[in-house]
């Protein structure tokens, strides 16, 4: 948290450089420039901080270039006073571009970042499909499913608990240490009405929870470990009759075998037999 803060802090220390840069290199060469061109150039350097810092910094930015423009540029120069009408227009118009300027780009910067991370989690998904698919050992599916969840929601702990056949809980798989100070959020793993395990995380920072779009990640991880242990008990069962089948074949062919050893020792007594009970025998 402490970091995140940290870099939000540079991002407004940005915004107030480039306020004053653009101001000492326009000063510099003030006699060769326009108005016009001076508040183009400021334009620009709000554009270049709301597309790489967001719409707050942006916004900071258009401000102090405002300000600037209007004391450094604007007759009469060195102060803030309006002298005519025209002025006013002209000051209005370039704070309203800055600040539109300043939102459109903040938020392509934003639908921007949204596609990356949107992306970013759609790979790992499949990545991680395809390595359920691909192994059917749940001590070796289970910390991948973990360790992707960490990943993608940016948490310091996540933990898959499945439920034995008792129906007691049982941590099978874990990624990351556990913070005191975070709390715990769980997602159970249901198959219809019954819980197969519980898919539990920390969140990222103290307080901080998980975003609407990270619970619904958060959902869609326990549905595909729902898949895995379901698919690694199918295959469990079918391997249990799989030796069931195997068991019984043999059963029949021991009962076979005994049968043939005890046919023909069978045959001569009824052999014997019959002939002593002959009448011409005495």
């Amino acid at each position: 948290m402490a970091s995140g803060q940290l870099r939000s802090g540079l991002r407004y220390v940005a915004a107030v450089g480039m306020a004053l840069a653009i101001t000492g290199v326009l000063l510099l060469v003030d006699v060769a420039l326009a108005p016009a061109t001076v508040a183009m150039v400021y334009l620009l350097g709000v554009l270049v901080i709301a597309t790489a810092a967001g719409i707050g910094p942006g916004a900071l930015t258009s401000g102090l270039c405002f300000v600037c423009f209007n004391f450094f540029f604007v007759e009469p120069r060195y102060t803030l006073h309006v002298e005519s009408q025209q002025n006013v227009v002209h000051r209005a118009t370039f704070l309203a571009v800055a600040v539109i300027a300043s939102s459109l780009a903040a938020r392509a910067r934003a639908a921007a970042g949204q596609a990356q991370r949107q992306a970013t989690e759609l790979n790992a998904l499949y990545q991680l499909s395809q390595a359920i698919s691909a192994e059917v050992d749940l001590e070796q599916i289970l910390p991948a499913i973990a360790a992707t969840t960490r990943e993608l929601l940016g948490v310091p702990l996540c933990a898959i608990l499945v439920a034995n056949q008792a129906g007691q809980l049982a941590e099978r798989a874990q990624a990351g240490q556990p913070a005191p100070s975070h709390k715990l959020i769980q997602v159970p793993i249901r198959d219809g009405a019954s819980v197969l395990g519980i898919l539990r995380v920390a969140e990222p920072a103290p307080g901080a929870g998980l975003s609407a779009a990270q619970l619904q990640l958060l959902q869609t991880l326990a549905a595909q470990t729902r898949l895995a242990i379901d698919r690694a008990r199918l295959v469990e069962q079918t391997a249990h009759n799989q030796a069931l089948g195997e068991s019984d074949r043999l059963k029949s062919a021991l009962l076979a075998a005994v049968s043939h050893d005890l046919r023909t020792p069978l045959a001569i007594v009824k052999g014997a037999a019959t002939t002593l009970l002959a009448e011409g025998v005495s």
